[in-house]
């Protein structure tokens, strides 16, 4: 199915590949379409408009099929669908991450922010737990980040230290703890409690499982918005 909507996608234009996906007569299974396809033109595509185009449609429509819902499980199960969207599209949509063939215009900064709010409502409405809601105020805190909002970055990045905390997921915790540490690295660069605070997660992060994803992420994050916010 995915080859059929990139064709339609490609030979006419994106609402058309949307109704497409929309005729789906099973809800669950238009969904998942939805989240193939935002997947799948970001990974291998590596086109982040279709990638846009398709998590924002997907969000809409799970809302609205979830509004329309016969009961309250299936609502809240697509409105969990959306919310995972939601999150795709905040994270696709963010520069720190510097993939290979993924340009993040403002534009695209606007519509990621805009997901990262939503991905964050939806968390709470749908009564998530601390780790979701960790990485939700990660997400929001990182758009924030990119933005030049470091203000506003730092109070979500505690939030989701703390949320990390309840949740036990010390991974979670001291990634946070180096977007905090970069938060003042950016707002001051010459301010040594900054860079010792991002410095001192380094070690601890990089004995974790996927420490060193970790670590590659943090150093990824601060070449790509140093050089973002000394671009006027």
């Amino acid at each position: 199915m995915f080859d059929d909507i990139w064709a339609v996608y490609q030979e006419q234009d994106s609402f058309a590949a949307v109704e497409r996906v929309c005729r789906q007569e099973d809800p669950a299974e238009a969904m998942a379409l939805f989240a193939e396809l935002v997947r799948r033109c970001y990974q291998e595509k590596r086109n982040l408009a279709a990638t846009l185009a398709f998590g924002r449609a997907g969000i809409q429509h799970g809302l609205a099929l979830a509004a329309a819902a016969a009961t309250l499980e299936d609502a809240a199960d697509l409105r969990g669908r959306a919310k995972a969207l939601a999150y795709n599209v905040g994270s696709s949509a963010w520069p720190g991450w510097d993939e290979d063939g993924i340009a993040v215009s403002a534009g695209d900064l606007a519509v990621g922010l805009d997901a990262a709010r939503t991905n964050l409502r939806l968390a709470h409405e749908l009564g998530r737990g601390d780790l979701p809601l960790s990485r939700a105020h990660w997400l929001l805190g990182a758009h924030h980040l990119a933005r030049g909002e470091l203000e506003a970055a730092g109070a979500h990045f505690e939030v989701a230290i703390e949320r990390a905390q309840a949740a036990g997921e010390i991974g979670d915790e001291l990634l946070n703890r180096g977007y905090l540490g970069l938060t003042g690295v950016l707002a001051d660069p010459d301010d040594p409690g900054a860079q010792r605070a991002l410095a001192d997660v380094r070690e601890p992060l990089s004995q974790l499982e996927y420490g060193a994803f970790f670590v590659g992420q943090l150093d990824s994050a601060r070449r790509v918005l140093e050089a973002r916010l000394a671009t006027p």
